[in-house]
Parts: C-alpha cells; sequence; structure tokens
C-alpha cells in the first residue's frame, strides 16, 4: 500500500438503524471527471443496501453546484433545507462557483426491499392500464 496513491475517499456513518449519512466525498484534482466519485457514492450505496439500511442522507451547501448534480444523478432526491445554516454555523463566509453558501441543502436515496418495489410497480402498471384503454 506505500506505492499507491490515494485518489478519493468517502466518509459513511450510521445514524440511526435504518439510516446512513454520506459525510465526507473527495476526489484528488487530477482524477475529478472520471467517474471516481460516483463509483464512491454507488459503492456506499451498495454497502447500505447490504446491511438493510432504508435510507441515506448526505448533505452539501447551496453553492455546491458540482455535488448537487453528482449526488441527483446517482439518485439522490431534494429532502430540505437548512437556511442560513452555512452562515449561522461558519464564522467566515464560504464561497464556491462564485456563489457564497448561505444554506445546507439535505438530499436523500431511498432503499426499498423487493416487496416495496414489487408494489411500487403494481401501482404504477394498474394506473397506466387503467388510463389507457388499448392496455385493457
Amino acid at each position: 500500500m506505500d506505492d499507491e496513491e490515494i485518489i478519493g475517499i468517502i466518509g459513511l456513518n450510521e445514524i440511526n438503524e435504518e439510516s446512513t449519512e454520506i459525510v465526507c466525498v473527495a476526489v484528488a484534482v487530477d482524477y475529478e471527471n472520471k467517474k471516481i466519485g460516483t463509483n464512491l457514492i454507488e459503492k456506499a450505496i451498495s454497502v447500505s443496501k447490504e446491511k438493510k439500511y432504508k435510507e441515506i442522507i448526505i448533505k452539501t451547501g447551496n453553492c455546491g453546484i458540482g455535488q448537487l448534480y453528482l449526488y441527483q444523478r446517482c439518485g439522490f432526491r431534494f429532502d430540505s433545507v437548512n437556511k442560513d445554516y452555512m452562515t449561522d454555523n461558519y464564522k467566515n463566509p464560504i464561497y464556491e462557483n462564485d456563489i457564497q453558501c448561505f444554506d445546507q441543502i439535505i438530499l436523500k436515496y431511498r432503499i426499498y426491499s423487493k416487496k416495496e418495489l414489487t408494489r411500487i410497480i403494481e401501482k404504477y402498471w394498474n394506473r397506466l392500464i387503467a388510463k389507457n384503454e388499448e392496455y385493457k
């Protein structure tokens, strides 16, 4: 391992018996935009699924445009906003992408059991068939 270079890290913490939180995702600058962040997040999702958690939470600032793009592309959905979190909790202003960070954005990835997925798919198909005469 001494010769190996660390090019990315991810931190995954248990919040409670149903939830985990990704607390850190970082990729070395020379390796950005090479799907490493995506692979790290997919691994965190896989580990959370294996351990039977129901959701994964990730938080970022409102100015983290790249992070918001990545998290949504990996299946996370906006959950809530902690208004003024950054200005209330950090002494110095934080800027990224020439935007001041004011708010904390919370996103969640819902992990469904096979039973839940089956129920969701059945409801979808029943609605589709009910609304489209040609499928009856």
